[in-house]
């Protein structure tokens, strides 16, 4: 767990938060302090026990769907709107059968229900993961690299991204 955690304005002094019960909303900055990296946290329920606050207080936060319940885990749903890890901390979430149930909206918010074409959280951080493997494998061993465009593996969008930055290089001069 870290030892920062972001709560954005928008979601704690929306009236759907402040219409709930105190107990509620403590429930719910204590839920995102315990969050790890991707919002998740095992074992609300002694969560609220601690703070006794009462079961009802979380069983309101996901019906309100401030939190998505999966058995045991919570989910804080508006956690990607505050929260972000820079791209070398990135690693797969630690509840990878949650996280292949997870998509995330435009406005970076969690949803259960899949937007067309757009890939799981899981398979998004697969992507994002592999991207960064290659990135990093070609500044260790740029040979490889140029061995692979030597073999005829340049895409189009290469070419095109190389050409534009030939005629940026030619038009400066």
């Amino acid at each position: 767990m870290a030892e920062r955690r972001i709560f954005h304005a928008s979601v704690v002094e929306s009236d759907a938060f402040l219409d709930m019960p105190i107990g509620a909303q403590l429930l719910y900055f204590h839920i995102g302090m315990h969050a790890d990296d991707d919002g998740f946290v095992n074992g609300p329920k002694q969560i609220a026990r601690k703070l006794r606050v009462g079961q009802q207080n979380l069983a309101m936060l996901i019906e309100r769907k401030f939190l998505l319940q999966f058995d045991d885990v919570v989910v804080v749903r508006h956690w990607l709107v505050a929260n972000s890890l820079k791209s070398d901390r990135l690693r797969l979430p630690r509840y990878t059968e949650i996280a292949d149930q997870l998509y995330v909206l435009e406005n970076r918010v969690y949803t259960m229900e899949p937007p067309e074409g757009v890939p799981s959280l899981l398979g998004t951080r697969r992507e994002m993961l592999e991207a960064r493997r290659a990135h990093l494998e070609s500044r260790r061993n740029p040979k490889r690299t140029q061995d692979n465009l030597t073999q005829g593996n340049l895409t189009k969008d290469n070419l095109t991204k190389d050409n534009a930055t030939e005629d940026n290089l030619t038009q400066d001069n």
